[in-house]
């Protein structure tokens, strides 16, 4: 999916998954794709455990194009909205990467 923002096919070698509201918080909800993002490593390191409010000064420090859009649809990250995106990610992986691949 990071390929797909980034106009890419591939990962940078300092790509790193970030877990959006920490693991530690409901590690039942925080596992699913809706919580996960694609951060440089260095970034991500810097995150840790922080609560997203904390976190957004060092995703606007990203220079993934998915981390901007991203950033701009959820100023105000919550667990509710985990699952909410996780069905968009599911959606636009379907339409934009499996349906072309196989029409």
């Amino acid at each position: 999916m990071g390929s797909f923002f980034n106009q890419q096919g591939y990962y940078p070698a300092d790509a790193s998954i970030e877990h959006i509201i920490p693991e530690s918080n409901t590690p039942d909800i925080t596992h699913s794709m809706g919580n996960l993002i694609m951060l440089e490593k260095k970034i991500n390191d810097e995150c840790k455990d922080l609560p997203y409010a904390n976190k957004v000064a060092l995703y606007e420090n990203s220079n993934y194009a998915q981390v901007d859009k991203f950033l701009s649809q959820y100023p105000n990250f919550k667990k509710t909205d985990i699952s909410k995106r996780t069905n968009f990610l599911a959606e636009l992986y379907y339409n934009s990467i499996l349906l072309p691949m196989f029409s």
